[in-house]
């Protein structure tokens, strides 16, 4: 008899390596929804193959996305408007 190893989604697992890479980089906010997209793709290959692994992986790079895309948007509402201003004077040097 011939077991077979889990199938493990590939959705998931990138979903959690941009999840991680999106905290690597300040503004990592295409690497964040990317992690969103892929998660939420994950999860619904997984729903419909449930023999299939990365349930959890999927979940993690859910939760780091958006906790990257939270991060953000919280630097640029607090900082946002020094950030424009710093960038303007260089542009003008």
């Amino acid at each position: 008899m011939e077991t077979q190893k889990p199938v493990f989604s590939g959705l998931a697992l990138a979903s959690l390596v941009m999840g991680i890479l999106s905290f690597v980089n300040v503004f990592g906010l295409e690497k964040s929804l990317a992690a969103v997209a892929f998660a939420l793709l994950a999860r619904r290959e997984l729903a419909a193959r449930p023999e299939w692994r990365g349930k959890g992986l999927a979940l993690t790079g859910l939760i780091l996305g958006l906790a990257a895309v939270a991060a953000t948007a919280v630097f640029l509402i607090l900082y946002g408007q020094d950030l424009f201003q710093f960038l303007g004077r260089l542009s003008r040097r």
